[in-house]
């Protein structure tokens, strides 16, 4: 196992200050020198300038005096840090055995033109804006299929995420646990205002008897198990119909008191008595209640999202200790 040494030295950030500025003003005469060595490979000053162009550039437009110096230096050590990480990859890919073709390159050059739609020519243009050239971008994109294809062979195949885990980022951060005098509900109603109530067999229906009859009709097949959502989104006649009776979270000194006796004594699951409106007759399934876990969204509708940024959070953590590994096995010394 190879030793690593860091030594920084605060005359670094005055000839970077120095360097800037006289290239700036096209009257540097640029010496260049080793900043690091990373095992039997070297960083010179040249490309710490070259990687941290924009951001010194930035600084020494917008700071001045010891503050121009400390970030500059701060800044410095984050782009020369960069560097080392790329390094250890590079000769991690060595060990691999894996390199990128110049057609890869080619191809995520032509996908990003593509998903941006815009023109090489433009694309060249809007580069030498920023102060880079195509070739230093083509550069960039090497480095990234590089880094890609290293951590899918060192670290991304060896991640499993497990049921449990997906569950568990689920009820933390998309469920809340319901407080006293709290419920979840689905809704099925039938507005017999307009007699525009709908049979099983598609026809209308007359009147407030009728309405009455399709909501108990519709609340016996919700007994017998059927699917709520799906009689909701086929039966009912209220608003809420299209989201599956999806009304949300209530609390009982929020509804009506026919309601309220309707869902008193119901857990999760339970379904309510058929109550009368002023223009429908309801009944209600409860989803939750108090001390149950509401759903406030379902988990089919956010489990891609969770396992996502499962394997983000996953894969950050093993690249850092993978870094930290790479740092002990590997001789490092910061000039």
């Amino acid at each position: 196992m190879g030793t690593q040494k860091k030594r920084f030295f605060p005359g670094f950030a005055i000839s970077v200050v120095t360097l800037l500025v006289h290239a700036m003003t096209a009257q540097a005469e640029i010496v260049d020198r080793v900043v690091a060595v990373v095992d039997d490979d070297v960083i010179t000053l040249s490309e710490v300038n070259e990687a941290g162009q924009e951001q010194f550039a930035a600084i020494l437009r917008n700071s001045g005096g010891q503050d121009m110096t400390d970030k500059l230096a701060e800044a410095r050590k984050t782009v020369l840090d960069g560097l080392i990480d790329k390094r250890l990859v590079a000769q991690r890919a060595k060990e691999l055995r894996v390199s990128i073709s110049e057609k890869e390159i080619d191809n995520a050059f032509h996908n990003i033109l593509k998903r941006n739609n815009i023109s090489e020519e433009e694309f060249t243009k809007q580069l030498a804006v920023t102060g880079r050239t195509e070739k230093q971008f083509r550069g960039s994109l090497s480095d990234q299929l590089l880094f890609n294809r290293v951590m899918v062979m060192d670290i991304r195949s060896k991640i499993v995420l497990s049921d449990a885990q997906v569950e568990a980022f689920y009820k933390a951060h998309h469920t809340k646990i319901l407080q006293p005098g709290q419920y979840q509900l689905l809704q099925i109603g039938f507005d017999w205002s307009d007699s525009h109530d709908k049979k099983e067999d598609g026809t209308k229906a007359a009147g407030k008897d009728e309405a009455r009859k399709q909501a108990e009709r519709i609340r016996k097949l919700a007994m017998q198990g059927k699917d709520f959502r799906e009689l909701a989104r086929t039966y009912s006649e209220l608003p809420s119909a299209v989201d599956g009776g999806e009304i949300g979270i209530l609390h009982k000194d929020e509804v009506s008191s026919a309601m309220s006796d309707a869902l008193s004594g119901l857990f999760a699951g339970g379904i309510s008595q058929v109550i009368e409106t002023e223009k429908t007759f309801q009944f209600f399934k409860v989803l939750a209640t108090e001390g149950d876990a509401a759903r406030l969204v379902s988990f089919d509708a956010v489990k891609q999202e969770i396992e996502d940024r499962l394997f983000r959070q996953e894969t950050e953590r093993l690249y850092e200790k993978w870094l930290q590994d790479r740092r002990q096995q590997v001789y490092i010394e910061i000039l």
